[in-house]
């Protein structure tokens, strides 16, 4: 018997808390307040400003290339520029100034790129990958590589001394 006046006392109280949410459920329902009563307002306008200077003579000068321009039809890639000659970098303090050698003794030097520092610095020379003291070609050793300034320098025969930078970097 106890078991059935728990029952009913725990029906009892549900049903005095559910009762007071779903009468007012059914007051909102039946009198249909809510957002679809509410008037309508007219929607916002929106004013554009017009322009209230005209261009200055730079905004102007810059307007009219811009609209003289004309884009190319091939774009190049900045990997693949054609290539300089490097120039032989000027001896430190001989006593006596060797006879020149012409300049096709200088063999073509590619440098596409220079990275990493110190010993692990690395450059891009004739399609291959170097290191400090490897011989690109033949008879020119690579003597330093400067990452930060991009700039590679080699000894060859006779003491020549050449600086290579990739093209478009200052020399």
């Amino acid at each position: 018997m106890k078991l059935r006046t728990r029952r009913r006392t725990s029906a009892a109280v549900v049903v005095a808390l559910l009762a007071p949410i779903l009468a007012f459920a059914v007051i909102l329902f039946v009198s249909q307040a809510g957002p679809a009563s509410a008037p309508a307002s007219p929607a916002p306008t929106v004013a554009i400003a017009e322009p209230t200077s005209t261009l200055t003579k730079e905004q102007a000068r810059a307007a009219s290339w811009l609209a003289s321009w004309t884009r190319p039809d091939r774009i190049e890639s900045p990997m693949l520029y054609p290539t300089r000659r490097p120039q032989e970098a000027a001896p430190e303090a001989p006593a006596e100034a060797p006879a020149a050698e012409p300049a096709a003794s200088i063999p073509e030097f590619v440098v596409k790129t220079v990275m990493g520092s110190g010993d692990r610095a690395m450059a891009s020379i004739n399609g291959k990958v170097y290191r400090v003291g490897d011989e690109p070609i033949p008879g020119w050793k690579i003597v330093s590589m400067d990452s930060k300034a991009k700039r590679v320098e080699l000894s060859g025969p006779g003491g020549r001394t050449i600086s290579i930078a990739p093209q478009g970097l200052p020399r």
